[in-house]
Formats: C-alpha cells, structure tokens, sequence
C-alpha cells in the first residue's frame, strides 16, 4: 500500500473516531472527501458489524477489507498427482507393416426433406412391386438363355427294328388257349391240331389224348410200336373218364412238386401238360381240369368256356371268337406228321 493510502486510512479512521455519535444513531458511518473514494460504505459496515460482534474486534481489518479494489487471497491449489502409467513392457520386435493411412469415411448428410413414401395397399412400400417383377423377368430370361446355349447330347443311333418271328402254330394255340382252353372247328381243324400234336412230342412235352382223338388225326394208321416208344410224353386214353383220372392224378402230383421242389426233379418247375380231347356233352367235367394254371387244353368243337376259332382247308385261321383274322399257319396232313413222329422215336 503506498504511502498515500495510509494517510487516507489514517484520516478515515480518526475521522470515524472523531464521528462515533452520528455513526451510532445511523448505524453506520458516513464517508466523505477521500475516505468516501477509498472505501466502500456497504462493505465498511458490514466488516465493522462483524468486528464489534466478534471476540477479538480488529478495526484495522474491517477497514482493510472495505478498501476499494483490495485483493483477496487466493486459494491454493493443490498440485495435481500425475496419473500412474503402467509400466512398459520389452516385447520382441517383429516386423511391422507400415502404418495404414487411416481411411476417410463420407457420409451423406440427411435429406431435410421429408419422406413422403406411402405404403401401397398390400403393406409394401411403394416400388417394390415393380423391382420384384424385374428381377423375375432377369430369372426368366438367364433361364431361357442358358437353355438355348446348352449343347444338345448327340442322339443315339436307333436300334434297328428286328422283324416279328413268324407266328407258329403251338405259340399261336397256346396264346389263345389262355386261361380255360380253346376250341377249334372248320375243316382245317385237324391240320392244325396235328401239327400241334407233332411239335409237342418233338420238343418234350407231355400230351394226354384219348384213342378217338388219336385215329381222327391219323386215320387210323398211328401203329402201336409208334405209340410204345413216344411214351410216357404221349399217353393215350381209352375213354375219356380214363384221361379225366389220369390228369387229376398228374395234377396231384404236380402240386405236390411245387410244395416240395428240393423232392422234385424238375425243382417244382416242370412243363404244362397238354390235353387234346372231345368233351361235347361232359364240358362241365373237363371245365374244373381246364382252368389248372400248368394245364392247356386243346378242343375239337365249340367251346363255351373259352376261345373257338375257325380254321380253313388251308390252314389259315379266319374267326377268333367273333372277331374275324386272317393268320396263316403252316398244317400236316397224316402221312407227313407220321413220318415226323417216327423219326423222332428212332432218335429217342
């Protein structure tokens, strides 16, 4: 403080000493002259208020505080403690990249317009619709192109078409004698039942045929030695009750094959039997024989139970039930079947 300013503080204050009874009835002081620029009135007053109240009342410092423009001190600081580091740890060095140069990311401000997008009626936003059907139509489209672009595999070579085997007369008697029998009628008829009987006995088959049946086809000159050596593949019949028992007896036995096929020599797989015969009135006997599954019968006459058809002197079949066919089929007469049969016995 300059030296000015203590004889300021001096005058106020004796000026104040010297003013104790206005001072009082106020309650405060009144400044004039120099001791109203240097000090504050309210600050003066208040200070002294404080002084006079207190223990030890200090004038000297209720004035030094009202002094105009005094400092105060200010409050000290503690310094402040620098954070603890960890302590740093020698890793080994490794090479190391140079350092990316960090990459700037541009975002696109937000639009201050609004948006104004209505859903359409069916819950999608608008334009999706259109961006579907685009994107369909690219499907489509790579779909056909790829399907025109892909090669065509090379086409195999047809099969040349193999001629039908001629139609023989045994594959053609057994197809229509399916599932109860055939009859046949016409004056071809023992033509063509003949050259069955021939190739029957020639491949091995077993054929049941009763003595009427057997001199029908060969006029009476099929001699007994013939019949002899071609049996037991050509059983032949007295009557036809004779052939009914023998064939119910076969059928037994052939059942019983199945049942047992390691008893069996033919492992319960052995030919069908073959039935040549005239039933006329007694059709329902040989009904029951001709429906077995390993038995094929081959009818003179009408039969009502099964296929008929109509052969002619030539040996062409013209009539299968009521449908009309024209089918050739090679036929025997006596002499030439005869002279095959015996041929056959000299080689059996």
């Amino acid at each position: 403080m300059t030296f000015r300013r203590r004889m300021l503080l001096g005058l106020a204050l004796t000026f104040f000493c010297l003013t104790g009874a206005p001072a009082a009835a106020a309650d405060c002081v009144h400044l004039r002259g120099p001791a109203r620029e240097l000090l504050d009135r309210s600050a003066l007053c208040r200070n002294l208020r404080q002084e006079l109240t207190g223990r030890k009342p200090d004038l000297g410092r209720a004035i030094r505080k009202s002094v105009r423009g005094a400092r105060r001190p200010a409050l000290r600081q503690r310094p402040e403690r620098a954070a603890k580091r960890p302590p740093i740890r020698h890793r080994p060095t490794k090479a190391t990249r140079p350092p990316r140069q960090p990459t700037r990311t541009i975002t696109a401000a937000p639009s201050l317009i609004p948006q104004t997008t209505a859903p359409a009626e069916d819950g999608l936003p608008q334009g999706t619709f259109p961006s579907i059907v685009a994107v369909v139509l690219l499907g489509l489209g790579f779909a056909f192109h790829q399907m025109l672009t892909r090669p065509v595999p090379a086409l195999a070579p047809a099969a040349p078409v193999q001629p039908e085997p001629p139609a023989t007369v045994l594959g053609t008697a057994e197809r229509l004698a399916q599932p109860t029998g055939l009859g046949v009628i016409g004056p071809g008829a023992n033509g063509f039942v003949r050259a069955v009987l021939v190739e029957l006995v020639t491949r091995g088959a077993k054929v049941v045929i009763t003595r009427n049946e057997l001199n029908r086809l060969f006029e009476g000159d099929f001699e007994e030695s013939l019949r002899q050596a071609l049996a037991p593949r050509l059983h032949v019949c007295e009557l036809l009750e004779e052939a009914i028992e023998h064939l119910e007896l076969d059928q037994l036995m052939a059942e019983a094959e199945q049942a047992n096929p390691d008893l069996s020599p033919t492992r319960g797989h052995g030919l069908p039997t073959y039935w040549i015969s005239t039933p006329g009135q007694d059709d329902d006997v040989v009904l029951p024989l001709a429906r077995r599954a390993n038995l094929i019968g081959l009818m003179f006459g009408e039969w009502p139970h099964g296929t008929t058809c109509t052969i002619d002197s030539n040996g062409t079949i013209t009539q299968v039930g009521a449908r009309e066919t024209e089918l050739s089929l090679p036929a025997l007469g006596p002499a030439e079947a005869l002279t095959r049969l015996r041929a056959y016995s000299e080689w059996f």
